[in-house]
């Protein structure tokens, strides 16, 4: 018996290794607020932590020898970014592989998330009413690899042309393919998807503008407008408008001194900001 039982187990821990992450995971991670708790998920899944700061978020790979100069097309890389200071918490996959980001959007669809809005330049929200506390966010980041060929070797189809480049780009890449022994260098743009499951935690900023009575008020949230109201400290509203997305100047030179709550309605819930107008 001890044969079968060992092929058992086999395939048990190669299942393991080979498990990739998805939509799902991410999911099953967002109540998660350090790297401690991601790390005990994740290991399970053959992925461990290789590189990260807070200020920046931390990464995780494939368990063993991390290679900081390999192709972004063969791997699948997890992120999350969350501290005391930020806005919001962020579980994330990275990866160049274009039929591997072609399965996890179709997750996201089949999850039953739908697209909302546009999000920057290269990205777009999904939301989902099962879960209304969290969004998640798909992103196409353009960047370009350089690789170094010998006089022989064939260019690459996808590889820019040269005289693309400003002079100073083109003479630093054919320096370093001198000094490696190649004969030249070609510049390949790439594609890197991120599919990010955001849980924001917005905090609002409330300070004083340049002017008496003026205040910048932000709004750390991506719903496109919200109606907010001010109120004094008996309670009594003194003040409603609009925001004009993610920073709001307001007037409030009309107002006299004292302590105010700034109060605006989210769909992440209530949120409120007590400040002071001198």
């Amino acid at each position: 018996m001890r044969r079968p039982i060992t092929l058992w187990l086999s395939f048990i821990i190669l299942s393991a290794q080979a498990q990739r992450p998805n939509i799902a995971t991410l999911l099953s991670l967002v109540d998660c607020v350090d790297t401690t708790c991601v790390s005990q998920n994740l290991r399970p899944m053959n992925y461990c932590l290789q590189a990260g700061e807070e200020e920046d978020g931390w990464l995780w790979f494939t368990c063993g020898p991390f290679d900081q100069l390999a192709e972004l097309e063969g791997m699948i890389i997890l992120g999350y970014t969350g501290n005391a200071g930020s806005n919001y918490r962020k579980y994330v996959i990275l990866t160049g592989d274009t039929v591997f980001a072609d399965t996890l959007t179709a997750e996201l669809y089949r999850l039953g998330f739908t697209k909302e809005q546009t999000i920057l330049r290269d990205g777009h929200l999904y939301g989902n009413a099962a879960y209304p506390s969290l969004e998640v966010h798909r992103s196409e980041k353009r960047h370009f690899n350089f690789a170094f060929k010998t006089a022989e070797e064939p260019p690459d189809p996808h590889a820019l042309p040269m005289d693309s480049l400003s002079c100073e780009r083109f003479e630093w890449y054919h320096r370093k393919a001198m000094e490696k022994g190649y004969d030249r260098a070609e510049i390949i743009p790439k594609l890197l998807w991120g599919f990010a499951v955001v849980v924001p935690t917005p905090q609002l900023s409330m300070y004083p503008g340049k002017n008496d009575g003026n205040f910048v008020f932000y709004y750390p949230v991506t719903d496109p407008k919200a109606e907010f109201v001010i109120k004094d400290l008996f309670g009594k509203e003194v003040y409603r408008s609009t925001t004009q997305g993610a920073r709001t100047d307001l007037n409030l030179s009309a107002l006299p001194h004292g302590v105010y709550c700034l109060t605006v309605p989210s769909k992440f819930g209530m949120l409120s900001k007590a400040f002071m107008k001198n």
